[in-house]
């Protein structure tokens, strides 16, 4: 129903706006503020569901003045939303870290994504989800999150920056 649209801040900055209308006369006006996820299918959908109902909904994304794709290199820890996202091609090296008794992410979506991409490391650990939070004692591994750090750490070093921590 809605389409994405270019805004203009005070200061000249342009960033994207979804932008849902009505069908028929706009009962007013409407902005949407983003989840921390950022303008995605949810955020979008809730504006879609205020058009049906006679307003303009626009949903800012807010985040773009940080600069987009400006990464050297991405880990990602039991990435729950894999299954949707597992025929991307990144846009920079990752390295992922799984779970192997993870309630959120299922082992076809892991074997799917390794199988995806053979050439990046993906490492599955004898934990739950979430065992890299030391928070949460439930779930917590401190030897699978020791080794996803050190591994994390090595590849970031091969990538980011200018070589291993001083």
């Amino acid at each position: 129903m809605g389409k994405i649209i270019q805004l203009e801040a005070g200061d000249g900055h342009a960033f994207d706006a979804y932008r849902a209308d009505p069908d028929g006369e706009a009962r007013g006006g409407l902005v949407v503020m983003q989840e921390a996820f950022g303008v995605n299918e949810h955020i979008r959908a809730v504006c879609d569901a205020y058009a049906a109902s006679g307003y303009v909904t626009a949903a800012p994304a807010i985040y773009d003045r940080q600069q987009r794709d400006d990464v050297d290199a991405a880990a990602c820890y039991y990435p729950s939303d894999i299954g949707k996202q597992y025929a991307a091609t990144p846009r920079c090296p990752v390295i992922m870290h799984f779970a192997e008794r993870d309630r959120l992410v299922s082992a076809a979506d892991r074997d799917t994504f390794r199988a995806a991409h053979p050439d990046g490391p993906t490492h599955v650990y004898p934990a739950e989800h979430g065992f890299n939070n030391w928070h949460r004692p439930v779930t917590f591994d401190r030897e699978s999150a020791d080794l996803a750090r050190e591994r994390t750490l090595a590849w970031f070093a091969a990538y980011v920056g200018n070589g291993p921590a001083r």
